[in-house]
């Protein structure tokens, strides 16, 4: 599953060891990093940067880890607590997504980390969860081996967090423990425990405000069984969520609703925004709308994933509301398959609306789209589409599914400027009777 990164290898190799453990180093010396905790939903937090370089492990550990971690050491025995270093925070009842991240000028081999969270003392530690790869399977090439946790902070309770390195030992060129610096992000989210069901749905309504010249964007909401407790509901009603390519099955959904005003939109799942980003697994999300009443409810649309092609797989719902009209979103995750092992996708997410509804596009007559200049400066590109019709609407998305750009009566083949920072996008295109879309590569 790991792979070589070898711009970490080489820099790690070059590392010139202090031989002094961190004052980390040890659960007893833990640092504290309660001032992270309670600043508001949504809004992340980032520590300063830390090392496990030349820290010691916590093999007794290891036993409890095993089925949250997948290194072994280099005599094949698994889980391997090699290089770690302690934090510790007081619980004030919230619940949070905790991620270690590659801040500006840290850097980890293989940004690869471990890490796992405990309550007590540091005499009788009690584990509550651990992770050990953020992505493991985003793209056949690599992953995203960066740890994550989303839990509920019990009030007045004592937590400690342990960061390892993982110990590659799978025949790379490389071998050895990753180490190097970090950072903590701690991002408050908001707990869907009481609204995993119809009944308890979560009011939204301000998810069609005006925010500048978008609309709103609203979160981010816990999806987890540690956080929120959600879990997944054998006896849930299936109605409505028939494109849902998991079985369908309910794997732990979370409910909204909201008010129509007679006009269409579009809501789709984000990671919220550039500054409080929060992570969802592989960004794999499924929705369901409906409206009438819990217990009558009458499916109004289903939304799968965004692009298989590209391996973009969050959901955007579309529809036409009623002027006056209740409707209820439901929010789930995909049920993941791989190598024998099964789990749900979920964490930390954004819902966002923008108007129109993009599932009357299924509708239109399919038609290529190209960009040019591709790759683009910032963005500065001219859209041609075949047929009769040389103005079109044109939505730019980034690839995690949040919308960055918008435009309304394009003009084929002249110059536009989408301004948009160093990236990969998806552009999609809507005249009267067609559609299309394409990804634009922008550069500096």
């Amino acid at each position: 599953m790991k792979r070589l990164f070898t711009f970490f290898s080489a820099l790690l190799m070059a590392h010139v060891a202090t031989g002094q453990a961190p004052a980390n180093d040890l659960c007893s010396a833990a640092i504290d990093l309660s001032d992270l905790l309670g600043n508001g939903i949504g809004l992340q937090q980032t520590s300063d940067t830390y090392t496990n370089i030349d820290a010691t492990g916590e093999p007794d550990l290891a036993y409890a880890l095993e089925g949250f971690w997948f290194d072994e050491d280099s005599e094949g025995n698994a889980v391997s607590v090699d290089q770690s270093v302690w934090f510790t925070m007081q619980g004030d009842g919230g619940t949070y997504q905790i991620v270690t991240t590659n801040c500006p000028g840290a850097a980890f081999y293989s940004n690869d980390t471990q890490m796992a969270l405990y309550k007590g003392s540091c005499d009788s530690l009690e584990l509550v969860l651990a992770n050990d790869d953020l992505m493991p399977f985003w793209s056949a090439n690599d992953g995203w081996y960066y740890s994550w946790i989303d839990a509920h902070l019990e009030a007045g309770v004592q937590y400690y967090l342990m960061v390892d390195g993982y110990n590659w030992n799978d025949g790379d060129t490389f071998q050895g423990v990753s180490q190097g610096t970090f950072c903590i992000s701690v991002t408050e989210t908001t707990n869907m425990g009481d609204h995993n069901a119809c009944s308890g749905a979560l009011g939204i309504d301000e998810i069609f405000e005006a925010n500048g010249s978008d609309l709103s964007t609203v979160g981010p909401f816990d999806g987890t069984a540690g956080g929120s407790g959600i879990l997944p509901n054998d006896n849930s009603e299936t109605l409505g969520i028939e494109c849902w390519e998991d079985g369908p099955n309910e794997d732990a959904s979370v409910w909204f609703k909201f008010t129509g005003d007679g006009e269409s939109y579009t809501i789709s799942h984000t990671f919220c925004d550039e500054d409080n980003i929060v992570w969802w697994f592989g960004w794999d999300s499924q929705m369901a709308l409906y409206k009438g009443v819990c217990g009558e409810l009458v499916p109004v649309a289903c939304a799968e994933d965004f692009s298989t092609d590209d391996n973009q797989w969050w959901a955007e719902i579309g529809f036409d509301s009623e002027d006056g009209v209740e409707y209820f979103l439901r929010f789930d995750g995909f049920l993941w398959e791989n190598s024998g092992a099964t789990w749900t996708a979920n964490g930390a997410f954004c819902l966002q609306a923008f108007p129109g509804n993009v599932n009357g596009i299924d509708e239109l007559e399919p038609v290529s789209l190209t960009a040019f200049p591709n790759p683009s400066v910032r963005g500065s590109v001219s859209l041609s589409w075949p047929g009769m019709e040389s103005i079109a609407d044109v939505a730019v998305f980034d690839l995690t599914g949040r919308q960055v750009a918008g435009l309304t009566q394009v003009v084929r083949n002249e110059m536009v400027n989408l301004d948009l920072p160093q990236g990969t996008y998806v552009v999609k295109m809507r005249t009267e009777n067609s559609s299309a879309t394409t990804q634009l590569q922008v550069v500096r």
